[in-house]
C-alpha cells in the first residue's frame, strides 16, 4: 500500500532518501504526469516524487547519490503556480504545477498511473 506524505513532512522524507539511486519511472504524456523513483537495493520501500502539469524536464534518466529537492511556489510567466523538482549535482530539473511524495513497497513497482495511488492514506 502506498502512503502520501504530507507537505510538512516532505523535507524529512527527502533527507532520508538523500544518497539513494534515482530513476525516471513513469510518464503519462496525455495528463502530463511524471514519477521519479528513489530507491536503495536493501530498502523494503521506495519513494516516488509524483508531479502533475509537467512543463519542462532536463537531465539524466537515472543517477546515483540523489539529492532531490522540491521547491514550491514560483510563478510562471503567465502568473500560474509552478513547482520545481531538482537535483543540482545530477543536472536534473523538472518544472511542473505541483509535486507530491508517495512512499510504497519496493515489491509493488507500478508501470502505469492507472490506480497508482488507489486509496492511499496520508501520512501524518
Amino acid at each position: 500500500m502506498k502512503t502520501i506524505i504530507q507537505p510538512n513532512l516532505e523535507d524529512a522524507a527527502l533527507e532520508h532518501w538523500r544518497g539513494a539511486q534515482a530513476k525516471l519511472w513513469m510518464f503519462h504524456v496525455t495528463h502530463n504526469r511524471f514519477a521519479l523513483m528513489l530507491f536503495r537495493p536493501d530498502e523494503p520501500e521506495v519513494l516516488y516524487v509524483v508531479a502533475i502539469g509537467c512543463r519542462y524536464i532536463t537531465g539524466p534518466f537515472s543517477w546515483k547519490h540523489a539529492d532531490v529537492l522540491i521547491v514550491p511556489g514560483s510563478s510562471g510567466g503567465s502568473g500560474e503556480h509552478m513547482c520545481r523538482v531538482s537535483d543540482q549535482q545530477a543536472g536534473f530539473e523538472l518544472v511542473c504545477s505541483s509535486a507530491t511524495l508517495v512512499r510504497g513497497p519496493a515489491t509493488e513497482l507500478d508501470e502505469s498511473f492507472e490506480n497508482f495511488l488507489g486509496d492511499a492514506p496520508e501520512e501524518s
